[in-house]
């Protein structure tokens, strides 16, 4: 009917999630989150505090009001509109609104989990490989020294039986012992 019932969302015929219209009986009551009209039994009792949450749904609230009248868009449902303007104490919420944020917050610290577990997966996986370049590096280093001590003994040898012993030199007269 476009009757202003107060700063999240004009007035409307039927609840948004039974579809049952509203009367002096049956009052329509909004989630202060999203704007939606519910009856009492379907906008539950749950509340949030829309300060910190606010931003969840800035777009939404901005395109609903583009269309009307700057005069009597509400303060916080204005282009920009500082988090301030929203109470500070939970206001009531939808329970699609409290999922959206409690489950939301959930899956975005789950998404973040899994990327800093993934992160940490190839940060190991390229730790291993390194080790494993190294390992064998160092087997290879390894090896090249045994056959360089080999070959060392072999020359060892080979000049031992080719050369005459070295004679120790007589001592001088006059040297200094």
């Amino acid at each position: 009917s476009g009757v202003y019932v107060g700063s999240h969302r004009p007035n409307a015929n039927r609840c948004y999630t039974c579809c049952n219209g509203f009367s002096a009986m049956k009052w329509q009551h909004h989630c202060r989150a999203c704007g939606q009209a519910f009856c009492a039994n379907c906008l539950g009792d749950q509340k949030l505090p829309m300060r910190p949450i606010a931003d969840l749904w800035k777009e939404e609230r901005e395109v609903y009001w583009s269309h009307t009248a700057a005069s009597v868009v509400p303060v916080e449902c204005q282009k920009d509109a500082p988090v301030e303007v929203w109470p500070s104490d939970p206001q009531q919420a939808c329970p699609h609104c409290v999922d959206r944020v409690l489950c939301g917050e959930r899956r975005a610290l789950m998404k973040q989990v899994a990327g800093l577990e993934a992160k940490v997966e190839g940060d190991n996986k390229e730790i291993v490989d390194e080790l494993e370049t190294r390992t064998t590096e160092l087997a290879r280093a390894k090896n090249d020294l045994e056959l360089a001590k080999l070959e060392l003994a072999e020359i060892k040898r080979a000049m031992e039986g080719t050369c005459e012993p070295v004679k120790p030199m007589s001592k001088i007269a006059g040297q200094i012992a």
